[in-house]
C-alpha cells in the first residue's frame, strides 16, 4: 500500500480512520479471525490473497523489481517477494494466525508446463517463508510434488470434482506430507457429480457435499463465484446458501460423531457407516431426501447420547 511509510522494507498496520473506525487489516482480522467485538468465534479458516488472474499468477513488478521474461521470476524480483511472504509469515505466527490462513498461489495448471511453474512457486515460497500455508486449485500429483528442480508439495490441494482420479495419491500426501484435500464444483459439472448452485437440480446437490467429502476424506470445499449463492442479485441468501449452512451443520454432525475428530485416509472410524449408507464418493451418493433427513436426526439422537448406535440410510446409493 502506498500508505506504508516504509513500503517494501517493513510490514504495515494501518491506522483507525479519522473518524474513528477500525477498518485496518489488523482490525478486522482481529474481529472475524479471533471474535474480538464480534458475536461469534471468528472464522476457523481465511483466504489472505490469491494469484493476480489464470494467465499472470503474480505482478509483473514488485518493490520495484521486474518479474522479468516469464512467470519464474528474476533472483532480484524473488527476493522481494520472498521477502514480503516471511513478513506476511511472521505477522501471522506473532497473532497465531498461521494455522487458519492461506495464500491461494494459482488456478488449474493446463499443462506439463504449469506443473513445472507450479512446483517452482512452491519451493521458492517455501524456501521464503516456510510455515505459510500455500493452496493450489489443482489434485494432488506427482508431476509437482516430485518435480525435477526439487520435491515440495502445497498444504492445500483444492480439486476440482471431474479432475480428482488419483485419491491413493491424495491420501499419502494427507497421511505422509500432513498436506490437506478440498473439493470444488463448476457450474458445468454434470451428474454423477453434484452442482450445488445450479437451481434446476434437486437439494440434495448442496446438502451431500460434506458426506460425500467424508467419504474421500476431503476437510474443505471451496467454490470460485459467491454471488452464485446468490440468484438474481437478491440481498438475503438464497435457498441454496441456506441449504449450504446446513451442509456445514451435516459436516460438525460427522466431526462431533467421530469424537470430534476429521476423517483419516486408511481408516475406518465408526461413523463411515452412517456416511456409506449416504455417499460413498463424490459421484454416488442418494437423492432420498426423507431418508437422508431421518438419518440426520437420528445421528444427532446418536451424538447427545439418546442413541448407542450410528444410524444408516436403508435404500441404495445411487
Amino acid at each position: 500500500s502506498s500508505a506504508n511509510p516504509n513500503r517494501c522494507s517493513a510490514f504495515y498496520e494501518e491506522e483507525p480512520e479519522p473518524n474513528g473506525a477500525k477498518y485496518s487489516i489488523g482490525e478486522l482480522a482481529r474481529k472475524y479471525l479471533d471474535g474480538n467485538g464480534w458475536k461469534y468465534e471468528g472464522f476457523p479458516i481465511n483466504m489472505l490473497f490469491q494469484f493476480q488472474d489464470n494467465s499472470t499468477p503474480r505482478l509483473s513488478t514488485f518493490c520495484g523489481e521486474s518479474i522479468g521474461g516469464d512467470h519464474y521470476g528474476t533472483d532480484a524480483y524473488n527476493a522481494e517477494y520472498g521477502a514480503y511472504l516471511y513478513a506476511l509469515q511472521e505477522y501471522l505466527r506473532a497473532n497465531q494466525w498461521l494455522d487458519r490462513t492461506y495464500y491461494y498461489t494459482q488456478n488449474e495448471p493446463q499443462d506439463a508446463e504449469d506443473d513445472r511453474l507450479a512446483a517452482h512457486r512452491c519451493r521458492i515460497f517455501k524456501a521464503a517463508a516456510p510455515d505459510l500455508r500455500l493452496a493450489i486449485s489443482e489434485e494432488p500429483k506427482a508431476s509437482i510434488t516430485s518435480d525435477a528442480g526439487g520435491a515440495c508439495g502445497y498444504d492445500i490441494w483444492i480439486a476440482h470434482l471431474t479432475g480428482l482420479n488419483d485419491l491413493a495419491f491424495a491420501h499419502d500426501r494427507i497421511l505422509n506430507h500432513g498436506e490437506e484435500l478440498w473439493i470444488y464444483s463448476l457450474p458445468q459439472d454434470a451428474p454423477p457429480y453434484f452442482n450445488p448452485t445450479k437451481v434446476d437440480r434437486s437439494g440434495m446437490n448442496v446438502r451431500i457435499i460434506p458426506w460425500a467429502s467424508w467419504a474421500i476424506r476431503a476437510v474443505g470445499y471451496a467454490y470460485y463465484d459467491a454471488s452464485e449463492w446468490f440468484p438474481g442479485g437478491i440481498t438475503g441468501p438464497g435457498v441454496r446458501a441456506e441449504l449450504f449452512r446446513e451442509a456445514f451443520e451435516d459436516y460438525e454432525y460427522l466431526y462431533l460423531a467421530n469424537g470430534g475428530a476429521h476423517p483419516i485416509p486408511g481408516t475406518v472410524h465408526p461413523v463411515d457407516e452412517t456416511v456409506a449408507s449416504i455417499a460413498t464418493s463424490i459421484g454416488s451418493w442418494t437423492n432420498d431426501v426423507d431418508g437422508f433427513t431421518e438419518v440426520r436426526y437420528q445421528l444427532g439422537l446418536y451424538i447427545e447420547g439418546s442413541s448407542t448406535e450410528f444410524p444408516t440410510l436403508k435404500t441404495d446409493v445411487v
